[in-house]
């Protein structure tokens, strides 16, 4: 479950940046309406009926007592409770362990990004920013104190949208799992990549005394 998508290092520097001012005091809500998102998704219900989306599921060896004992690990995120969690089973599947993990984040798993790819691809707003064979791509977390919605018990996530080639990026938004919300940090740039004349490309230092 990692970035997909064409070039994804070109926007490291972007998403760290952001992640970096993430983080707010943890409010344990509960969400009376489940998020439109969870129509698209598999998510399973926790033993009291909690919404949750297993993310991470694997098994791990440690030692306890002096023996090698395996358990499985999951990492969900619960959509009742907007928190990601961190589950521990023996292997006979009984739960030997639950607890909330507020200030970690999950990337999001293929069936989130594409319904976040397919409300961004509808939305009036940014009709005039992709193309029927556009690229999205994206679905690292993003968190940033103070922000209305992209809070610690958000889902908000990157969205990027390039041209067939993945050579040009034409949109970047942010887009919350649990809302909906969506917003285009910085369209102004973009917008201005739309309009602006090509500029030629400067010949390799290869080509440059080859000629």
């Amino acid at each position: 479950m990692s970035l997909a998508g064409p070039n994804p290092a070109r926007h490291i520097a972007t998403i760290l940046a952001l992640a970096l001012a993430g983080g707010c005091a943890h409010v344990d809500t509960r969400h009376a309406q489940a998020p439109a998102v969870l129509a698209h998704v598999d998510d399973i219900a926790a033993e009291n009926g909690d919404r949750i989306l297993v993310l991470r599921d694997y098994v791990d060896e440690l030692k306890i007592d002096g023996r090698d004992v395996r358990r499985r690990y999951q990492y969900a995120w619960n959509y009742s409770r907007a928190v990601t969690q961190e589950r521990v089973y023996a292997l006979d599947g009984s739960l030997l362990q639950l607890t909330d993990k507020p200030t970690l984040t999950l990337v999001a798993n293929d069936a989130e990004q594409a319904y976040a790819f397919s409300v961004i691809r509808a939305d009036p707003r940014w009709a005039g920013m992709h193309e029927p064979d556009s690229l999205f791509y994206g679905g690292f977390a993003f968190r940033q104190d103070g922000h209305p919605v992209c809070g610690l018990t958000s889902r908000c996530i990157h969205v990027f949208v390039s041209d067939a080639t993945g050579t040009e990026t034409s949109l970047h938004v942010i887009f919350d799992l649990m809302s909906g919300y969506t917003e285009a940090p910085d369209p102004e740039v973009y917008a201005r990549k739309k309009t602006s004349p090509s500029v030629p490309s400067v010949p390799s230092a290869d080509k440059a005394h080859s000629s």
